[in-house]
């Protein structure tokens, strides 16, 4: 379980606050679906920085977050009639807090891969969605064929190829800004979460 206090805390929290922030971002694109070529290359930054009480720190590193493609991943929620505020409080930060205040320390499963990639998977606590870490390689595969996945979803809705709903990249800073991690991931459907 991911809970206050595990190392990967600070990790998970502003994957979640990021990808709120990057799907909030796209709510004018709701209603209008419409493509364009540079949808597919758009990427969209964010800085996550970190809160200040009483002058003090909260957090010692600075995270920045990068939505690749939000309106792509957008039209591809649509096509599964995934709501965005549905899809927010599964993912986003509000479910985590909620669960502290109730006392509820754990909100989300970790798992890690035993494959080859060392990946990590997180699972939401409704389990429809995991957030899996991937590698730079994968990164970079799932950009080149993103304009082919789409066009197959669109034209497939009910296939059952895996659901990518979210691709991002989320950068750890120190205090002079220098990076020091770097963590590719992405948010898919889970197989799992059946009647």
């Amino acid at each position: 379980m991911v809970f206050f206090g595990d190392d990967n805390w600070n990790m998970v929290l502003n994957m979640m606050i990021g990808i709120q922030m990057a799907v909030r971002s796209v709510r004018g694109y709701q209603e209008m679906i419409y493509e364009e070529p540079r949808d597919f290359e758009l990427k969209y930054y964010f800085e996550l920085v970190p809160r200040r009480f009483g002058g003090e720190q909260y957090q010692s590193t600075i995270y920045s977050f990068t939505d690749y493609a939000p309106n792509t991943f957008n039209h591809i929620r649509k096509i599964f009639n995934i709501d965005n505020e549905d899809y927010i409080m599964s993912i986003g930060p509000n479910r985590l807090m909620a669960s502290l205040m109730l006392g509820e320390v754990n909100s989300m499963t970790s798992l890690t891969s035993q494959g080859k990639s060392g990946s990590f998977f997180y699972y939401t606590a409704d389990g429809k969605y995991m957030l899996k870490t991937i590698r730079y390689k994968e990164y970079k595969f799932l950009r080149a064929i993103l304009k082919d996945y789409y066009s197959y979803i669109k034209t497939n809705p009910d296939t059952l190829i895996t659901r990518f709903f979210g691709l991002h990249k989320l950068l750890e800073k120190n205090e002079k800004g220098e990076i020091i991690g770097r963590i590719y991931f992405v948010i898919m459907a889970n197989v799992f979460n059946t009647n």
